[in-house]
């Protein structure tokens, strides 16, 4: 009896041993093929194929359309999800060029591109193409008239703040939410006037998971509305196109000129925006960041009902 125990037990281990070996090598065969299936996402060989192919078909809808339209196209974002963290995907900037018969795509810049990929559209013969490259994570397809070209969103452009995605339409305004808030006392009653008249407006500004207007002060800095460059990034970009439009529009304002860039971290040493940005905030949606000089404030003297009637109408047309 004894040595039937005894080979029970090794068997048992032989078992063992095998289930072992065997989740060693699935879990081994896992690792090549999730190395494999990085290699190939993260190169950059597989976007510059798919976006010269993807914007090349589009161009053939512009060359047979008869009349103007213009395509809005986002490049997707790689870095930005829970599976490109789990394969460490990097985002990456490519230059698309448009040229006369063909969309060529490389690594940005183009002059230091290794390789690029090329992909061929019908040419209409009545249908001058603008050849140009553009740099962006955003560019706009065009058609007007006989004239077809490529470009990145100009948001100083009135036109461009219409067709910019996406337009979150509600038509009850006490629903949304958006807050005002300064970063400086130079700054505080403008924030004050814009949460009032916000809120005279019927729009919620008490719920800290909402949108969120930042007024921020630079002595000598140029008058710039700042949009964020996260996962809203585009939501951001409209809001910034909006206010500025509206405010170059005003002709109590008009002479004055707005810069509209993505934020660049010259806030990140200052307190009060650094408390806010460390908040828990749930669903957040987005923010822009207004900055005033002295110019506005001292030179000009704007008015800050005026200026938070300017914003009051930007939040309006977004969400119209």
């Amino acid at each position: 009896m004894g040595k039937v125990r005894r080979f029970n037990k090794r068997g048992q281990e032989d078992k063992l041993y095998f289930l072992i070996w065997e989740m060693i090598a699935l879990a081994a065969v896992i690792l090549v093929i999730l190395i494999a299936v990085r290699g190939v996402v993260n190169g950059s060989s597989y976007w510059k194929k798919y976006y010269s192919s993807d914007l090349a078909l589009m161009s053939d809808l512009a060359n047979t359309n008869r009349g103007d339209f213009t395509i809005n196209y986002a490049l997707k974002s790689q870095g930005d999800n829970y599976w490109s963290k789990i394969y460490l995907i990097s985002n990456k900037m490519f230059e698309i060029s448009m040229e006369s018969d063909a969309v060529k795509v490389y690594d940005a810049p183009k002059e230091d591109s290794k390789s690029f990929y090329t992909f061929p559209f019908a040419k209409n013969k009545d249908v001058v193409v603008q050849e140009n490259s553009v740099i962006s994570d955003f560019i706009v397809l065009s058609k007007s008239g006989s004239i077809m070209s490529i470009g990145e969103y100009g948001l100083s452009k009135s036109s461009d703040c219409n067709s910019m995605q996406p337009m979150d339409t509600r038509a009850d305004m006490a629903l949304i939410n958006i807050n005002s808030f300064s970063t400086d006392a130079k700054t505080n009653l403008f924030s004050d006037s814009i949460s009032a008249i916000l809120k005279n407006h019927n729009i919620n500004n008490e719920m800290a998971n909402g949108s969120d207007i930042i007024m921020a002060y630079s002595k000598d800095a140029s008058f710039t509305i700042y949009y964020s460059l996260d996962q809203k990034n585009l939501l951001s970009k409209k809001l910034a196109c909006l206010v500025a439009r509206e405010y170059s529009l005003d002709p109590r304002f008009a002479s004055n000129a707005v810069d509209i860039k993505p934020y660049d971290g010259f806030l990140d040493n200052n307190k009060a925006y650094a408390d806010y940005m460390s908040r828990e905030f749930g669903d957040k949606e987005f923010w822009i960041v207004i900055l005033l000089s002295d110019n506005e404030l001292v030179k000009r003297n704007i008015d800050r009902n005026q200026f938070a009637q300017v914003v009051k109408n930007a939040v309006v047309k977004y969400y119209g």
